[in-house]
């Protein structure tokens, strides 16, 4: 796809970095646009080669983290639109880049100053994320085993399934967990 104006969206959306914030522009590319202060980055990326995904990272150090987590850290309400955003017209590059501006300056200006605790509350955020995230994936092949464990009343592989996940568990499936607990010790 040829270039859909990455560069010059963002030089107007993104200009209050500059002149605002003691930002510079350290890249600009049609596929990438990347601004630095002493101590945060904020880099717009734009894969015109292959999904046309635009996105927008924040970091600090180590540590960067995409519009999406900073939204639903700050629980905008619109946080799942900034996620997977997909651009196949300059249209729509300006339009989402502007979004993209405005939602930084909006819900990420302390990030964006530098702030070492709201990075470290990001990060903490990202972690509880992970674990919710691996919860609910461990609970659904669990509960995927343990169904068919009961269709066949193989009560062993059903406790081996849910024990580890008893304070996850349903009401219902606490009952079915001590039913197959019981059903093993005899």
């Amino acid at each position: 796809m040829g270039d859909l104006g990455l560069k010059t969206h963002a030089e107007r959306s993104f200009g209050y970095l500059l002149r605002e914030r003691g930002y510079t522009c350290s890249e600009s590319t049609p596929c990438r646009v990347r601004y630095e202060s002493r101590t945060v980055f904020v880099e717009l990326v734009f894969d015109g080669d292959r999904s046309f995904e635009l996105g927008l990272l924040v970091g600090k150090g180590d540590a960067w983290f995409s519009i999406d987590e900073i939204l639903r850290f700050r629980g905008a309400p619109d946080a799942a639109s900034f996620s997977l955003i997909q651009i196949t017209t300059t249209l729509a590059m300006a339009r989402w880049v502007q979004k993209l501006a405005d939602a930084l300056r909006t819900y990420g200006s302390d990030l964006i100053a530098g702030n070492s605790t709201s990075f470290a509350d990001l990060a903490d955020c990202r972690r509880k994320e992970a674990r919710t995230y691996a919860l609910r994936e461990n609970l659904r092949a669990a509960r995927a085993n343990a169904d068919a464990a009961w269709r066949r009343k193989d009560y062993a592989t059903v406790v081996k399934a849910l024990k580890p996940l008893r304070a996850a568990l349903t009401a219902a499936e606490v009952g079915k967990l001590e039913y197959a607990e019981s059903r093993c010790r005899k």
